[in-house]
């Protein structure tokens, strides 16, 4: 895959020292995760294994801001929470005073 990927890119005009499959790694393997593709998956195709957390640490960027807003849009806890009341902790999140003598 690799010699596939350079012979595609050099044909269209990049051919930079150092621009081959492994200068696209990052971006594949996180393009390929947000697709929802298995870290095995990923991991086969990129040349890494599993063991070591090599490939989800150093290879598959962490979610942007936006794409974690949207995943926890998604989420449905099942339960209804009521909106957050300016103070409504006030009371019993108090400072307690120390008892004399204690």
């Amino acid at each position: 895959m690799s010699r596939q990927f350079s012979v595609y890119i050099k044909a269209r005009g990049v051919a930079d020292p150092g621009m081959g499959f492994h200068a696209f790694r990052h971006t594949f393997a996180t393009r390929l995760d947000r697709a929802g593709v298995g870290h095995g998956t990923i991991s086969r195709i990129t040349g890494h294994t599993l063991e070591g957390g090599v490939l989800p640490k150093f290879y598959i960027d962490a979610p942007s801001l936006p794409e974690r807003v949207t995943a926890l849009a998604r989420f449905d806890p099942c339960v209804k929470v009521p909106a957050y009341r300016r103070g409504q902790f006030a009371i019993p999140l108090r400072p307690r005073r120390q008892k004399e003598g204690g």
